[in-house]
């Protein structure tokens, strides 16, 4: 059962950072400066900033994004890590004793 229970962790620890790191490999994270700088270039190529400066947009786009930095899938996944690890750790720990009830 210890060992099914480890093989079950490992597997959701793969999982949890295969989806956080493929989730990094679309782009800029949602919050940085990179993020922000890539929204402007492309509104400047639509030519749709209106009457927004550049300054005024970043401070916009960089004071918007921090309220949903750990948005998205972000928290579930570091849960699901957190999970596994516990689990994980609590498996491995715990002494295996068939005599007691």
């Amino acid at each position: 059962m210890r060992k099914l229970m480890l093989a079950g962790m490992s597997g959701l620890l793969i999982l949890a950072s295969q989806a956080a790191v493929a989730e990094d490999a679309n782009g800029p994270a949602p919050g940085t400066r990179a993020f922000c700088h890539n929204q402007w270039e492309g509104m400047v190529a639509n030519h749709t900033t209106g009457d927004q400066t550049r300054a005024g947009f970043m401070h916009s786009c960089l004071s918007d994004a921090r309220g949903d930095a750990m948005g998205g899938n972000t928290i579930a996944f570091l849960g699901l890590g957190a999970i596994a690890v516990t689990v994980t750790a609590l498996a491995l720990t715990r002494s295996h004793n068939p005599a007691s009830p």
